[in-house]
């Protein structure tokens, strides 16, 4: 009996740490390069900078009007919106979040690009509808 209670205790503590686990990826290296990539791409006026913005659907905006987002409610969102994109209904993902004027750049480190590196962008509105999937 005792075994069994110890059993369904560990159980339970496990089951809440992963709840608890925040889904934002925390500032970082890969993120501070990332950031100032976006705010690049946001401020730039060179064409082929505006091509690519355009072409990923994003709006011309200000420095300031990219950020990094580390509110967990928010990350969940676009977790659960990346999720709904791989039919994968509660897959746990760390991800890193962008506010960026208008609208939402996430990615997940665990879907790597083909040379080890953070891939895919993925575009979303302020309501979480996929605008695009962005090769940067």
């Amino acid at each position: 009996m005792r075994t069994l209670i110890l059993a369904a205790l560990c159980m339970h503590g496990l089951a809440a740490s992963a709840l608890t686990q925040s889904t934002c990826r925390a500032s970082d290296a890969v993120s501070t390069t990332m950031l100032g990539d976006l705010r690049r791409l946001a401020t730039s006026t060179d064409s082929v900078f505006v091509a690519q913005r355009t072409s990923a659907n994003l709006p011309a905006t200000t420095a300031t009007n990219v950020n990094l987002v580390t509110n967990g409610s928010t990350c969940q969102k676009a977790v659960t919106a990346l999720n709904s994109i791989f039919v994968t209904p509660n897959q746990p993902r760390q991800v890193y979040l962008f506010s960026f004027g208008s609208s939402f750049v996430t990615a997940d480190p665990a879907l790597p690009d083909s040379l080890g590196g953070v891939g895919a962008r993925y575009v979303f509105s302020k309501q979480w509808a996929l605008q695009v999937v962005w090769l940067p």
